[in-house]
């Protein structure tokens, strides 16, 4: 099986994007980040802090999970680890195995609140 590479990012274009999730490939030109959006061929500028690639796995509701979503299984939240400090303890390090058991409630670009320590939390600003 092929793995499928996108990406999203939240849209800095000064249009109806803007503030959005954007879906598709990323490119860095000169200063400035650009996703080319899946649907429409649009290069639309994005926030490159808000970057996350699609793991190739659903949640239990079959919905994409990308680097920086946060995860709940029952009583407890996940995060898809990647965006976060590696010296942080990740409560589910069995995620990538069990992704299909939890359901996407966030992401740690708008809802630090949801983990435990959520506002000590460091997001990847190098690309």
């Amino acid at each position: 099986m092929i793995r499928e590479i996108k990406f999203r990012a939240k849209s800095i274009s000064n249009d109806w994007t803007l503030g959005h999730w954007v879906y598709g490939t990323f490119y860095k030109d000169k200063n400035d980040y650009y996703m080319v959006e899946e649907i429409t061929g649009s290069h639309i500028k994005i926030n490159p802090e808000t970057v996350g690639q699609f793991t190739g796995l659903p949640d239990k509701n079959k919905n994409e999970i990308y680097e920086g979503d946060i995860i709940h299984f029952g009583n407890d939240e996940g995060l898809w680890s990647d965006q976060i400090n590696k010296n942080e303890v990740v409560p589910f390090p069995y995620i990538c195995g069990n992704a299909n058991l939890g359901e996407i409630i966030g992401n740690v670009h708008e809802n630090l609140e949801l983990l435990e320590g959520g506002d000590k939390l460091d997001k990847r600003t190098e690309l």
